[in-house]
This record gives structure tokens, C-alpha cells and sequence, in this order.
């Protein structure tokens, strides 16, 4: 009995700990699994605010637009599976009224927007960044500044048909924001203030990305170059930088085509400057996206039609009145995003960019016509032109 008490003792005693360790081992495989279900919730969670974020953003887009309803414009999106354009086709083919409340949305990207001119060639560009902070620093604002006389310096390659033919107003002398046009800048040797150039212009943007950790680049870019001698080229920059004209919030590039241009502006110089400001301004606050009715992209002049058409499909009116009404419709449309068929927003005559610009020539015996324009607006996208 004296020597079984001992056995007894240590067989109880791994008996125990065995028991200890299989429980311990229990519990952490308890713990290991809820903290697996509870990373699995937790990463479930961030994917449907991934996602609401996402239908928010569709949603603010599709009310900006049409100013239809959210409830409206949340079924748009169930039904077109969140393809904002078609949403916004559809609050628009079912509503009364079928045009657009705005052709303007928000974006959420701060930076600037520069011009320059060189003997016959003018550039508007636009560098975007994340925050104002980044986009107001003297190296962002050198940077824009010298982007603007590289691209005025550089060769740029023509547009090839295709692309000539997507674009609104796009000619053999105007190259736009292409994916192609802009990755051909940024491989333009980098000149900076002081004449240095020791790497390209997609490394500079590089260097100023790892400096600032922010996602900077450059956004629209046009460049025009003149085809005869005719033509006057003027930007206008908008909420300018540290008083400096070149660089700003907002700016539009404009060519006009003025008869004997060089003998007018031995005179009457000063007249020219004034016109060519306010329609910039002009085209700053209206937002136009073409310059007359023929040259509106074709497509979205059917697509216009198209959506007028479908909103009046359920009048039980005569064919005639209907015609009617789709003509004035599309007159309405056309009013909203031609420059000469614009209201002027510089005075109260009501009267329409066109009637302004013979208006002027009449008074000042100068023959004058808008032949191309662009504008730009940073943390605005032009939904028809952009």
C-alpha cells in the first residue's frame, strides 16, 4: 500500500496535467476560431462600405445631373446595374422635363491649371494632386509652370484620324488630353526654372509623387498651333496664384479668326483683348462644349434625340405637336451647350453669344469668329466633353 501511494500520486498528477493541456489547447483553438469569424465580419464589413462609398458616389453623380429624386435615381441605378450613364438616360427618358440640369459634376481632386503662349502655339494644362496643401507648394506651382514651356517647346505628334474624330473640335493643329499625347509629355526632357535638364518629365513627376505621397498627374492638356495668320490666340486664367495670370484654379484657351488681324491690332489692340476676356468668361460660367450646332459630336445629338423622343412616347397628342415639341426641345439642348447659342452671362441683354460677337464686330469694324476653345476647371468634369 506504502509503495502504490506514490504510483497513485504521479499517475493522478499527469493524469491532471494531460487534462490541463488538452483544455488549454481547446481554448486557444476556441479563441483562434471566433478571432478568424471575427476577422471574416470585420473584413465583410469594409467590403459593403467599400461598396456603399462606391453607390454613393454613382447616386451623387445621377441626382447632379438630372436633380431627379434619390429614391429615382437609386431604382436608375438597380436597373441599369450601376452604369451611371445609362442610369442617367433612363431618370431622364421618364421625367417631364428631359434636359439636363447640368452638364457639370463635382470631382474629388484639388491642383492647378496653367497656360502660355510661344509665337503660334498656346497650351492649357491641368496638374492634378489630392489636396489643396500639395497643389498650393512652390514645387507643385514650378512644376505646372514649367510643364507649360515644355509642352510649348516640345513636339507633339499629330493626332491621327480616329482620335481627330472622337474629339468635339479636335484639327490636324490641336492635340488634346489623350492617353497617347500625354505620355508622350512626360517623356519631354524636364527643363526646370533655371535651364537645368537632368531627366524627363515623367521622372520629375515621379520625384514630386515620393516627396509629397500623394497620387500627382497630370489630367486634360491641350495644345494648339495656328494654321494661318488669321488667327488670335488668348488664354484666360481664373482665381490665380500668388497674383501670377498663368496659373490657377480655372482657365480657358481660345482662338479666334479676325480678318487683317495684324493691322488690327496696330489700333485697336486693346478693343481685341476685351472681346477675347469676355468670352472667356463667358465660356467659364456657361460651359459650353462646342462652338455651333455642326459641330457638336454627331452621337450625342442622337442620344439627345433619343431621350427626348422616349419622354414624350406616352403624349397622346397629333404628330405635328409632337414634332414641335422635340424641336423645341432640342433647341433648348443646343441653347444649353453651344457657345453661339448660349445666353451672354456678361450683362442683362439677354441677347446670344452670336448676336454678341456681330454686335461687336459692327462697332469696331473688325471681323472676328470663335475657331476653337477649351477650358478647363479643377474639381469639375464636363460630363459631355471630358
Amino acid at each position: 500500500m506504502k509503495f502504490l501511494s506514490p504510483v497513485l500520486f504521479i499517475f493522478l498528477n499527469c493524469s491532471f496535467c494531460a487534462l490541463c493541456f488538452k483544455t488549454n489547447k481547446s481554448l486557444k483553438l476556441s479563441y483562434n476560431i471566433n478571432n478568424l469569424k471575427k476577422s471574416r465580419k470585420n473584413f465583410n464589413n469594409n467590403i459593403k462600405v467599400y461598396s456603399s462609398n462606391e453607390h454613393l458616389k454613382q447616386l451623387k453623380y445621377v441626382r447632379e445631373v438630372t436633380n431627379a429624386s434619390i429614391q429615382i435615381c437609386n431604382n436608375a441605378l438597380k436597373e441599369c446595374n450601376n452604369d451611371i450613364e445609362k442610369a442617367v438616360e433612363l431618370v431622364r427618358k421618364n421625367a417631364k422635363n428631359s434636359l439636363f440640369v447640368s452638364t457639370s459634376v463635382k470631382t474629388q481632386k484639388e491642383g492647378l491649371v496653367a497656360a502660355g503662349i510661344l509665337d503660334n502655339k498656346i497650351v492649357l494644362i491641368e496638374l492634378l494632386s489630392d489636396s489643396d496643401f500639395v497643389s498650393r507648394n512652390d514645387k507643385f506651382v514650378s512644376f505646372v509652370k514649367n510643364l507649360v514651356n515644355i509642352a510649348l517647346v516640345g513636339e507633339m505628334p499629330s493626332l491621327n484620324k480616329s482620335e481627330a474624330t472622337a474629339n468635339y473640335a479636335a484639327s490636324s493643329t490641336t492635340f488634346t488630353s489623350s492617353t497617347h499625347n500625354i505620355d508622350n509629355l512626360l517623356t519631354l526632357p524636364y527643363v526646370d526654372e533655371n535651364g537645368r535638364s537632368n531627366e524627363t518629365v515623367g521622372e520629375h513627376l515621379n520625384y514630386l509623387r515620393n516627396i509629397f505621397r500623394e497620387d500627382i498627374k497630370i489630367g486634360r492638356f491641350t495644345k494648339y498651333v495656328k494654321r494661318n495668320e488669321q488667327e488670335f490666340l488668348h488664354f484666360y486664367i481664373h482665381n490665380v496664384i500668388e497674383g501670377n495670370n498663368t496659373v490657377g484654379l480655372s482657365g480657358v484657351l481660345l482662338v479666334m479668326n479676325i480678318e487683317t488681324l495684324n493691322e488690327n491690332l496696330k489700333t485697336k489692340k486693346e478693343d481685341i483683348l476685351n472681346i477675347a476676356d469676355d468670352l472667356a468668361m463667358h465660356i467659364l460660367s456657361a460651359k459650353p462644349v462646342s462652338i455651333s450646332v455642326d459641330r457638336l459630336n454627331e452621337k450625342v445629338v442622337k442620344r439627345e434625340l433619343d431621350i427626348i423622343k422616349e419622354s414624350l412616347k406616352d403624349l397622346k397628342k397629333p404628330e405635328n405637336i409632337i414634332t414641335n415639341m422635340i424641336n423645341g426641345k432640342i433647341r433648348k439642348f443646343y441653347s444649353s451647350v453651344v457657345l453661339l447659342e448660349q445666353e451672354y452671362m456678361l450683362d442683362d441683354t439677354k441677347r446670344k453669344v452670336s448676336q454678341v460677337i456681330k454686335d461687336f464686330s459692327k462697332k469696331h469694324e473688325i471681323n472676328i469668329n470663335v475657331e476653337y476653345f477649351d477650358n478647363f476647371i479643377i474639381g469639375e468634369q464636363n460630363i459631355l466633353k471630358d
